[in-house]
């Protein structure tokens, strides 16, 4: 595979070549991995499910609410004398 002019040409366009430059100056910092470590990157990862999953429920409440209103609203008219 020819990667080289793949990656000259997504450079000329977007400087990625500044920011590899970049992030090869940066220095991870070393700490112990502990489970307070992980808290932050877990509380971001679930709180993205549960704001995707709203949507997508949100979406398909909506939907379905279309739906049975059209079904409603199409049936044929009750009459409305009582008795």
């Amino acid at each position: 595979m020819r990667i080289q002019p793949l990656t000259n040409w997504l450079d000329e366009r977007l400087s990625i070549s500044t920011l590899t430059k970049l992030a090869d100056k940066k220095e991870v910092p070393l700490h112990r991995h502990s489970i307070w470590y992980y808290f932050g990157g877990m509380t971001l990862f679930l709180f993205v499910v549960q704001v995707t999953t709203g949507i997508l429920l949100l979406l398909t409440i909506a939907r379905a609410l279309r739906m049975l209103s059209k079904a409603f609203n199409s049936s044929s008219p009750r009459s409305s004398s009582a008795g």
